[in-house]
């Protein structure tokens, strides 16, 4: 793959309105993905207020889920995840998420 701007992973790559949001999903994932990678980044940008969606909100990433934070006394946040049997896992992520 050469480096132009064209060969760019991060190209919308279908004009067909059906296969938009997946197509935007796959380039979320990639940013999100290499923004990962970045040492000390993680859980930014931070979403403080209320959102209602009328879609689902699909994770394909093993590593992905919905980060819920407690009520006690120090907060703890925690990443809760499927496994292939339908299981949740529940991951402690520590007093912060930053």
């Amino acid at each position: 793959m050469t480096s132009g701007l064209g060969d760019s992973l991060y190209r919308i790559r279908t004009a067909d309105t059906d296969k938009l949001l997946v197509e935007l999903d796959r380039i979320f994932d990639l940013i999100s993905d290499r923004l990962d990678r970045i040492e000390g980044f993680r859980g930014v940008p931070k979403i403080h207020s209320t959102m209602i969606l009328n879609v689902d909100a699909v994770f394909t990433g093993t590593s992905r889920g919905v980060v819920l934070r407690d009520n006690a006394n120090p907060q703890h946040y925690w990443r809760v995840t499927v496994d292939a049997g339908g299981n949740l896992d529940v991951t402690d992520l520590g007093r912060n998420y930053e």
